[in-house]
């Protein structure tokens, strides 16, 4: 096809490249749209063989990318992540300084061996409760989080995409496999740097300004609820302070309710007992999750019975203007009786809905936590009470199962470590495991999984296959290795490093993984120098963001999430970019001699 377009099939693979990359640059499509475009002309007009792309989908890196995204699910999901948070967040008031060192090394040793993309999202609502705690902006917070996830993604090969798919493009160009720990030493003293230099020029550079919504974030919704003590509850006649169901710090216990009176005070030492009411405040997933406890039961007695074969569902529902339910008490409420719902929880914007959960009195907006089956909604719903009645924000948390997550975690490492398998094997056993035990349920597991960087991921890679194909690769090393083979190597690695990371600022990460790493390959070889050390510096130039928002994904969920701008990245991001930059390739020869 070249031939009919009278042009050389390596000079028309690089006109593709570079129209593809300031298509990535203006965003008029999402990036993975665009990279398919990109595959697409490249198998259209025949610079890829057929089995060339087929071949593509046979690689080891995106499927163990894929079950990496589903063993990090699982930590959320048995609340590993999010019990590691909230003990953080527990110690902020009696040592700020601390707690947000702390925070910063936390998140980057949890981005070390799990994907940094779900951890950043499990951690903004927690960093926005700490900044809260310490009485600061979330602004001062989120984007040290972001870039503390991406320091510990470079610590392990496991622990982000862009490292998986450079050593995965490596071993197709000729190079040994990367063990998990390998870049590790370069990685922690990166790490070491990014962070004492992030807790350096932040109270400089970050900027201080509330976010949107005044700082509530993507959090869960809190509701107001109570949970009675039934005969069979196992932790009967003990102080309420010493229950580790409700010393969760997620959990605010406002009351004990006994035979209608309401206590207040010292509720800590307060003995429960069988027919008590714990008033508490808390989060979907908790209430979600004290439901399944044994002897508990959540919010109001089903006043209904259902049939034994109705499948119950939980989901929230907003308050219509309704005379039937406008100023009801919820202990009055008809949605039982009529329909066989039962109310969980009871959220009202910007303060606590009543006493307790019985005694709330609806108004219009207020959200409801409800238990029924599908036909009991779809009979309220069609009564004009409730709208928007949606699955909830949260899922029970698995707490039981949470070490079985926790060992997936520890033998896909240990084992990737010694050798005793592929990593993409060792994670697609440890997947297995993980669904087995029920970790986490197989829709929120597929769920999980970030399709669109899957889809990234291939088409970046029969792009790749096109300009090796095509000769376009060996062209742009011919071309450069006059200009590079004068200079020393450690200026050499710092040019390549240099490269990658204008790169990753304007165009996605991965994308610049599979173009770049090949490239690097063949003119090392050319160099006549160890490839290894230049894919080292490729790795950490395309996840090593911090000057935009779109240049990593963590990045732009903070983005949001913040009320940043993009002036607010560049001005600490340029400074981090030099300082890591520098970082970076004088520790790399140490480890990896050029």
């Amino acid at each position: 096809m070249s031939e009919l377009l009278g042009v050389d099939a390596p000079i028309l693979a690089l006109v593709i490249l570079v129209l593809l990359f300031v298509a990535f640059t203006i965003e008029r499509y999402p990036p993975e749209v665009t990279a398919a475009g990109g595959a697409a002309l490249f198998i259209v007009l025949g610079l890829v063989p057929d089995d060339e792309v087929m071949d593509v989908f046979s690689s080891s890196a995106p499927i163990t990318i894929a079950a990496m995204f589903v063993v990090s699910g699982a930590l959320v999901r048995t609340g590993v992540l999010d019990a590691l948070a909230n003990a953080l967040v527990e110690r902020a008031r009696s040592r700020p300084a601390l707690a947000i060192a702390g925070f910063i090394f936390a998140t980057i040793a949890a981005s070390a061996f799990m994907n940094n993309t779900p951890v950043v999202l499990v951690l903004i609502p927690v960093v926005i409760r700490l900044a809260a705690s310490l009485e600061l902006a979330p602004t001062r917070l989120l984007i040290p989080l972001s870039y503390a996830a991406i320091l510990g993604g470079t610590c392990t090969l496991i622990g982000t995409s862009t490292n998986i798919l450079v050593d995965g493009v490596a071993r197709e160009s000729g190079l040994e496999p990367f063990s998990i720990f390998e870049i590790a030493p370069v990685g922690i003293c990166v790490a070491i740097v990014g962070g004492v230099a992030m807790l350096l020029l932040g109270p400089f550079l970050l900027p201080a300004r509330a976010s949107r919504d005044g700082g509530a974030g993507p959090a869960e919704t809190d509701y107001l609820s109570e949970v009675t003590i039934l005969a069979d509850y196992p932790h009967i006649d003990r102080p309420l302070g010493e229950i580790s169901d409700f010393r969760r710090s997620s959990i605010r216990v406002t009351g004990l309710r006994r035979k209608g009176q309401i206590e207040r005070s010292d509720l800590d030492s307060r003995t429960i007992r069988k027919g008590d009411a714990v008033v508490l405040v808390a989060g979907t997933s908790e209430l979600l999750t004290i439901a399944e406890q044994t002897g508990l039961r959540v919010g109001q007695r089903r006043s209904v019975e259902l049939d034994a074969e109705a499948e119950i569902t939980v989901v929230e529902a907003v308050v219509t203007p309704s005379r039937r339910s406008s100023g009801i008490r919820i202990a009055d409420l008809a949605l039982g009786r009529r329909a066989g719902i039962r109310v969980l929880g009871a959220h009202r914007p910007r303060h606590v809905a009543g006493a307790d959960l019985s005694s709330v009195r609806l108004r219009p907006a207020d959200k409801l936590l409800l238990e029924g089956s599908a036909e009991g909604f779809e009979e309220i719903t069609r009564s004009g009470d409730v709208v928007s009645v949606t699955a909830p924000g949260g899922r029970a948390f698995r707490r039981r199962q949470a070490p079985i997550a926790v060992m997936a975690l520890i033998g896909i490492v240990a084992f990737a470590a010694f050798d005793v398998m592929p990593i993409g094997i060792l994670a697609l056993v440890g997947v297995a495991a993980i669904l087995v035990l029920r970790c986490i349920d197989n829709d929120e597991a597929w769920g999980s999984i970030d399709a669109s960087i899957l889809i990234l991921i291939f088409a970046m890679l029969i792009v790749g296959a096109g300009l090796e194909n095509t000769g376009a690769v060996e062209l742009i090393v011919t071309t450069l290795t006059p200009w590079l083979e004068t200079l020393p190597p450690v200026l050499t690695l710092l040019a390549i490093y240099a490269v990658g990371s204008i790169l990753t600022e304007t165009v996605t990460n991965n994308a610049v993984a599979v173009i770049f790493t090949p490239i690097v390959v063949s003119l090392a070889t050319n160099l006549g120098v160890d490839p290894r050390p230049f894919v080292v510096a490729v790795m950490f130039s395309a996840s090593a963001s911090f000057a935009t928002p779109i240049g990593y994904q963590t990045n732009t969920l903070v983005y949001g999430a913040g009320n940043y701008r993009f002036a607010d990245f560049l001005k600490i991001g340029i400074p981090m970019n030099i300082i890591v930059g520098l970082a970076t390739v004088l520790v790399i020869p140490f480890f990896f001699p050029l």
